[in-house]
């Protein structure tokens, strides 16, 4: 028969499977180059953070804390992808991709009416604004009339002088509608 053998003790560490997490990405909407940059923010249901990253440089880029800041650099389509690593309690989540449309800004401009003025008021300073704070230039209809010189309207014989206002715009803001304003040089 057998002897009794003698007890063994081993220790073994039981390391629970890692749980499954997901990420919650609400869709991103449209942007325009001027609202750059952009925060942006997922959550991973196991509570660890999120970064971010973009596969469209040229339209976007993420920076900052986590990658959760997103500069606008050109129109197009910018696609964000949302990531969590997974840590030991956690595997790693499905990457959430958002595509966004950015545009260039729309902007105005402010052209306040004109009053008749006299010939001998020449020149008339003319100030209108853009909403997107760049210079706006001035262009006369009427160039036997009255000419324009940077803000300065000559006046060069009695009629109708019409000024028109121009904002070409740039890479962030679209051209703006020109503005007509008309008055009479006595």
């Amino acid at each position: 028969m057998y002897a009794t053998a003698a007890q063994v003790q081993q220790s073994v560490t039981v390391n629970p499977a890692p749980v499954a997490q997901n990420i919650s990405f609400t869709a991103l909407t449209a942007q325009t180059l001027a609202q750059s940059p952009v925060t942006v923010s997922a959550t991973a249901s196991s509570g660890l953070a999120v970064t971010f990253t973009t596969t469209t440089p040229t339209v976007c880029t993420a920076g900052g804390t986590n990658g959760a800041t997103i500069a606008l650099f050109a129109a197009g389509t910018g696609t964000v992808n949302a990531n969590q690593a997974g840590n030991a309690g956690y595997t790693a989540a499905t990457a959430v991709t958002r595509s966004f449309t950015v545009t260039k800004a729309g902007q105005t401009i402010t052209f306040p009416a004109l009053r008749t003025k006299l010939r001998a008021q020449s020149p008339v300073t003319v100030a209108p604004t853009a909403s997107s704070g760049l210079v706006v230039t001035f262009t006369t209809r009427t160039p036997t009339i009255c000419s324009a010189s940077g803000t300065k309207i000559a006046l060069i014989r009695f009629g109708i002088c019409t000024v028109v206002a121009n904002q070409g715009g740039n890479s962030v803001y679209n051209p703006a509608s020109a503005v007509s304003r008309s008055f009479l040089v006595l």
